[in-house]
Formats: C-alpha cells, sequence, structure tokens
C-alpha cells in the first residue's frame, strides 16, 4: 500500500486481529509490530474506514523508520511555540484537564447498530473515557488518542500551517502541504458510518463540520473538539472542552461557534 493510503485509513488495519487490552498500548513498536504482519480486513485503497486507534501506532511506526525520532519527540522538539504533546511528563500532570464522559459512554457507542467490522475495530480493546484520566495513559506514546493541547496552541499551529510553519523548528513546503491535504478517498466511512473526504492525515471539510468552504482541513476529537484550518478565508480554529458530547457529527456547541465565527 501507499503512504497516502495508510494515512487516508485505506489500509485496511483498523483493528487488531489479537485480542488486546488498553495496557498494550504502553508499546507501540510492538503493536505496530503486529499490525504489519496482519492480512488487511479489506484490500488497501478498495475502501476507507477510520482506523481510530491504528493510525496512531502505525503512522508513528512510519515516522520513526524514515526520520529516526519517536513522534512523541519530533512534537516535543519541533512544536514547542504550540505547547502540544503527545504523551505527557510527570512535571506536566497537574496542567492536564479530567475529560468528563457522558455515563455508560464507550467507543462501541459512537456508531449505533455495529456491524462486525466497527465493532472488530471499536470494541478491541473496549475503550472508556476516563481511561484518559489515568497516570498511565497519559503518560503513554498513544498518537490516535492522547495528544495534550489547548485551544490556542491547536489553532497557532494550523495558522502557522497556513503561513509555511514560521513558528516551528521544521519547514513546510507548500508542496508538502498540498500533499498532505489532497483528498484521498471520499465516500462513507466504513468505520463511522458518516460521510468523510479524508486527506492523508487530515480530514479534509465535509457535511459542513469545517464551515462553509470546502477546501478547510483539520481533525476532530471523540466528544466535540475540533481544530482545522480555511485557506479560503485564511483562518485557523479549535474549540477543546472537557465535557463530553454524545454526537459523532453536528455537536450543538460546534454548530453554534462556528456559525459565529463566520458570521
Amino acid at each position: 500500500m501507499t503512504i497516502a493510503e495508510l494515512l487516508s485509513h485505506q489500509a485496511g488495519l483498523s483493528a487488531f486481529a489479537d485480542p488486546t487490552s488498553v495496557d498494550d498500548f504502553v508499546n507501540g513498536k510492538v503493536l505496530a509490530g503486529k499490525l504489519a504482519q496482519q492480512s488487511p480486513l479489506w484490500p488497501p485503497g478498495s475502501r476507507s474506514g477510520y482506523h481510530a486507534i491504528t493510525i496512531g501506532f502505525l503512522a508513528a511506526e512510519l515516522f520513526r523508520r524514515i526520520e529516526g525520532r519517536s513522534l512523541s519527540s519530533f512534537v516535543e522538539q519541533e512544536l514547542t511555540p504550540f505547547d502540544i504533546h503527545i504523551g505527557i511528563s510527570d512535571a506536566e500532570l497537574g496542567r492536564v484537564a479530567n475529560v468528563i464522559p457522558p455515563a455508560g459512554m464507550t467507543a462501541e457507542s459512537v456508531v449505533p447498530e455495529l456491524d462486525e467490522l466497527q465493532a472488530a475495530t471499536l470494541g478491541n480493546p473496549p475503550l472508556e473515557p476516563e481511561a484518559a484520566n489515568t497516570k498511565n495513559w497519559r503518560r503513554a506514546e498513544i498518537p490516535s488518542a492522547n495528544g495534550f493541547a489547548n485551544a490556542r496552541g491547536l489553532a497557532g499551529l494550523y495558522s502557522s500551517l497556513l503561513r509555511g510553519a514560521p513558528e516551528a523548528r521544521f519547514k513546510l513546503s507548500s508542496e508538502t502541504l498540498k500533499q498532505a491535504t489532497e483528498i484521498r478517498w471520499s465516500g462513507t466511512d466504513a468505520i463511522l458510518d458518516i460521510e468523510a473526504n479524508w486527506a492523508a492525515g487530515f480530514l479534509r471539510n465535509s457535511l459542513g463540520i469545517y464551515g462553509p468552504h470546502a477546501a478547510a482541513f483539520g481533525h476532530s476529537g471523540w466528544g466535540g473538539s475540533f481544530a482545522f484550518a480555511d485557506p479560503e478565508s485564511g483562518l485557523a480554529f479549535a474549540y477543546v472542552m472537557n465535557a463530553m458530547g454524545t454526537e459523532l457529527v453536528g455537536d450543538p456547541r460546534t454548530l453554534e461557534l462556528l456559525k459565529a465565527v463566520y458570521s
């Protein structure tokens, strides 16, 4: 498969083949090795399905083999001005807010009436939001699920991407950003069961989740958080919260915020 297919959730590796626990997340290199030896759940490139947890371990291992550093080390060293972290040090634990989920919320409850593929992806291991409040989770490197940031830092990062990332230690060319934000798959996501325009790592705007302009790109988090950049308007925006909402798409808080910003 191509790197673009991997980063746009087309790899067919959205679920672990073997029973996996949250405790296993502390060793992403081992999990990446297991995923590399699995048979894909669908022919790579034939469909797209959100690799909710596995995408982080796959991307981190790919990055390590190309660049040499861990993804968390790269973020710490290269994105310092934005106060963004993958995993958090003991010294910073006191700054972290607990997430507050609705009663009984699990990853599987995000999508009603799960089919076999969705159940395997969202239920192995079963994920409860409270896991994010534990020290072991916060200290680990789980690139798809334990990023730490605030809204100012996320908006600052997206704003910087629109300008070639002058604040970061690395330099981002316009060609690289074009490659990263080009739509690689458009259609119904096999896991989330919603319309999605997947780029290489980013989610391109669909269903108006990032405002009125098709070129907007970003990503959303479980419970209502999101961050994006809109090249047409020059706008970068982020919203984070610790009180989780239940809507997969259409959280009333995000809808009202977008309406206010664009008006």
